[in-house]
């Protein structure tokens, strides 16, 4: 009762005194729904600037084996030192690393990266310019619709002059849902994983990695893992992703080099 009869006598005061009540300022730098603050992806407690694996949770930074500034939660190799964190992408705001074929196929939507909705025979491509010696990719996407009316895919490649290597997963027939993982070296498929039985659901969070080292590729979607050997031995590679027909959005993806 004594904190009501206080708001009144509050409000009075700001009557008598002619003060104007306002809306809270916005933040600077953008409108208040572009304002985000620090940004921690993983809820670790450590901004994503500052995480030495901001896409994993490891609330204890000092785990770091090989010393080398990657923790140990996201090393690819955490007893070899050498490991860097290239580009961390977290699509927080307007601006992001990786280059779209088209500002209208990619948008940023509450925090990831939405490809344009489904349409048949639309090829979507994000592609990151700077180079990684013997590179991991880590990326986490949510399947936000399917094609019913062709096939599906979305295919992650690091690219050389003269080869490239990539993982392909993709439907087997039209309209179904991604069915099969494809370590492939050029045309040839290396390593093949599939999801039975039903394949990977409409609606799905899936964390994916890749990963290049010497002359073996290896990847893993949610736990199941193939191993292509390649042919290429140029360790500077660049990185492609390409939707096909279906809509996904990226909520990150980080590259790191390797020695």
């Amino acid at each position: 009762m004594r904190w009501w009869w206080l708001a009144i006598v509050l409000g009075g005061c700001n009557q008598l005194l002619g003060i104007e009540q306002t809306a809270p300022m916005p933040p600077p730098d953008g409108p208040p729904d572009m304002y985000l603050g620090p940004l921690d992806e993983d809820g670790d407690g450590y901004k994503d600037s500052d995480d030495n694996c901001p896409a994993d949770v490891n609330p204890d930074q000092t785990l770091d084996g090989d010393g080398d500034g990657v923790g140990d939660a996201c090393d690819p190799h955490p007893t070899t030192p050498g490991d860097r964190i290239v580009a961390a992408e977290m699509f927080n705001g307007p601006q992001y690393t990786w280059t779209p074929d088209s500002t209208t196929s990619w948008q940023i939507v509450k925090g990831s990266l939405q490809a344009s909705p489904v349409t048949v025979g639309l090829l979507r491509r994000l592609t990151f310019a700077t180079t990684a010696a013997h590179p991991t990719l880590q990326m986490q996407f949510h399947i936000d619709g399917y094609s019913r009316a062709s096939i599906n895919s979305i295919d992650v490649a690091v690219t050389t002059p003269g080869s490239y290597m990539h993982t392909l997963m993709r439907g087997t027939s039209i309209g179904e849902d991604l069915f099969v993982a494809e370590l492939m070296d050029g045309g040839a498929i290396h390593a093949s994983i599939s999801f039975t039985p039903q394949g990977i659901p409409e609606g799905s969070t899936n964390a994916f990695e890749m990963t290049r080292d010497q002359d073996i590729t290896y990847a893993t979607l949610d736990g199941r893992s193939g191993i292509a050997s390649v042919q290429t031995s140029d360790p500077n590679l660049s990185a492609v992703i390409e939707v096909q027909d279906m809509q996904i959005s990226i909520a990150y993806i980080v590259l790191y080099a390797s020695p």
